[in-house]
């Protein structure tokens, strides 16, 4: 039953004959109904939603990491490492000494880690896989970087990061099948 106040033009209200004024069982339970159906639509596609995100967000975090490595061996004057590790799952950028003349490393010194955010280790999500021509890329003070590709792929979609095509570009390669 639909209960519903008027005013009159001169502004009092007219009073509905029941003073108890709420909702019927059969409107709670259509409202309960209706919402469980949208929390049930929602909940199915949010694994599928996940994954995406995880999936672009890994794709992002490692070309940011391998452009701000280029662009930190050309502003310092050293060569960066980029290191893959523990069977590709983790990545961690690295900071070179400098060369000596005759093209080696300063004193056979290994590279370390990088002092910032941007070289902690950085975790390929869990569902993802990525494979890679080399476990080491170096950027180098010149701007140019090692050539070769990483995939980095679910299930369901893979990307592959190149630097085989442009000198000093990273580029993102949608799969094409």
């Amino acid at each position: 039953m639909l209960k519903v106040r008027m005013t009159l033009p001169i502004g009092k209200m007219i009073q509905p004959s029941n003073p108890r004024e709420g909702f019927t069982l059969i409107e709670i339970l259509l409202v309960m109904i209706v919402l469980s159906v949208l929390l049930g639509l929602t909940a199915v596609n949010y694994p599928k939603m996940f994954s995406s995100m995880e999936f672009q967000q890994s794709v992002d975090d490692l070309v940011s990491t391998m452009r701000y490595a280029q662009s930190k061996a050309l502003t310092d004057g050293v060569r960066y490492q980029l290191a893959f590790k523990d069977n590709f799952t983790v990545y961690q950028l690295l900071r070179c000494p400098p060369l000596l003349e005759n093209g080696k490393d300063g004193a056979g010194e290994p590279c370390q880690p990088f002092k910032s955010r941007m070289g902690r280790r950085f975790s390929i999500g869990k569902r993802l896989r990525l494979e890679s021509s080399r476990e080491e890329w170096f950027f180098h003070p010149n701007g140019t970087m090692d050539r070769g590709k990483i995939y980095l792929y679910t299930d369901k979609r893979k990307v592959t990061l190149s630097t085989e095509f442009q000198r000093g570009e990273v580029l993102v390669l949608p799969d094409e099948s």
